[in-house]
């Protein structure tokens, strides 16, 4: 996320209370710009959906956004 949005989680933050936060935040959040393709945002979606909906690694790397812009 950090490259898509050129900020690290909770950036806004005190280093130790943005810790704080993603070890106890239940749901990855995050705001990506405009800049981002709605093929990409898919796939980020998937990715941080919660384990038992998660796809495995295999299923991502035939995801559109991973064939279309580096297959």
């Amino acid at each position: 996320m950090e490259m898509l949005t050129g900020h690290p989680p909770w950036h806004e933050l005190e280093p130790m209370a943005a810790l704080f936060k993603i070890a106890h935040q239940k749901k990855a959040q995050y705001t990506l710009g405009s800049h981002v393709s709605e093929q990409a945002r898919h796939f980020i979606q998937r990715t941080f959906a919660n384990q038992k909906d998660r796809p495995v690694a295999s299923e991502l790397l035939l995801d559109p956004f991973i064939v279309t812009e580096y297959g």
